[in-house]
């Protein structure tokens, strides 16, 4: 199998529980496809010009020209896992726009939970 560099780099809060266990599940089927980034990390202040606390608020993805945001970084990452399936299921016209309201939703959600992730208390 060959690598392409730069790697697709997966920015995500492992002070989150749940992002914390998803990218743990992942990690391996990402191994060598995607550069896993720890936005909660104390060093982290933001990359390719956006700020820690922005991309706290939603899931992004670099793709090395440009960041795919909320549920297109999550379709993003899913389909470099190997669940292209899915993706193309959620990325179905008809489905697409509540699965991005679903998604978005959770983001709000996850935003207003003080002290389940940091991104209450940045």
């Amino acid at each position: 199998m060959s690598v392409k560099y730069p790697l697709p780099e997966l920015y995500f809060d492992n002070s989150c529980g749940l992002c914390r266990a998803e990218i743990r599940h992942l990690e391996p089927r990402l191994r060598n496809k995607m550069t896993l980034v720890d936005i909660s990390a104390s060093h982290f202040t933001g990359a390719h010009g956006v700020d820690t606390l922005t991309m706290m608020q939603r899931i992004h993805v670099w793709d090395g020209e440009r960041f795919h945001i909320g549920l297109d970084g999550t379709l993003f990452y899913w389909r470099e896992a190997g669940f292209g399936w899915l993706t193309a299921i959620l990325g179905w016209r008809g489905i697409k726009p509540m699965a991005g309201w679903a998604y978005e939703t959770w983001a709000q959600r996850r935003a207003e939970r003080k002290g389940y992730c940091s991104v209450g208390t940045r």
